[in-house]
């Protein structure tokens, strides 16, 4: 078993691509890897869209780690 690849996907109000950036990460042939999606506070449905995503396919995890829109950068710089 190979090394785990992590996959940051920050979005925000990103609801009309969102299946299709899942479904491409999840259609790689390399199995060792995780996807972590911070949404920043999405209100078109984005957030509710990736917790359906991750309900079906543990290595997709989710997550809004601030109070507020406007941290993509606080999230990169981790």
């Amino acid at each position: 078993m190979g090394e785990l690849t992590t996959v940051m996907m920050p979005t925000h109000n990103a609801i009309e691509y969102v299946d299709a950036a899942v479904l491409s990460l999840l259609a790689q042939t390399n199995g060792d890897f995780e996807v972590l999606a911070y949404d920043d506070h999405s209100d078109d449905g984005t957030y509710e869209r990736l917790q359906f995503w991750a309900e079906h396919d543990s290595r997709l995890r989710v997550a809004r780690p601030f109070d507020e829109h406007g941290h993509y950068t606080d999230i990169c710089n981790q």
